[in-house]
């Protein structure tokens, strides 16, 4: 069995994010999850990149893994203009012993 760990920066709790005017906030991920987090046998989860806010412009994350070799993650998933998330497909190898791996996505 192996247990997928999904990190993102987010903060647990309320927060108001005032900008100046004209600068723009695209570009910040607000959540990362991983469905289901545990997964056997060379199984795939679903991962989704949610962003803080949309964008005009499609967004691009970078997405890393801890052990490639346990659980792997395309390089990248591109959010859509206008859109607010994107999924990825985490695959997992049958032959690798229980491991406990992370997912991190960064822009």
């Amino acid at each position: 069995m192996r247990r997928l760990f999904a990190l993102a920066a987010t903060f647990a709790g309320a927060m108001l994010l005032a900008l100046p005017a004209g600068v723009r906030a695209e570009g910040i991920i607000s959540s990362l999850s991983v469905d289901p987090s545990t997964v056997s046998g060379g199984a795939s989860a679903t991962g989704t990149v949610t962003l803080a806010f949309t964008d005009p412009q499609p967004t691009k994350a970078k997405l890393f893994s801890s052990d490639p070799g346990v659980a792997s993650v395309p390089p990248e998933v591109i959010v859509p203009a206008g859109a607010m998330s994107a999924q990825f497909t985490v695959s997992t190898n049958a032959a690798a012993p229980p491991t406990i791996v992370q997912i991190t996505a960064a822009i």
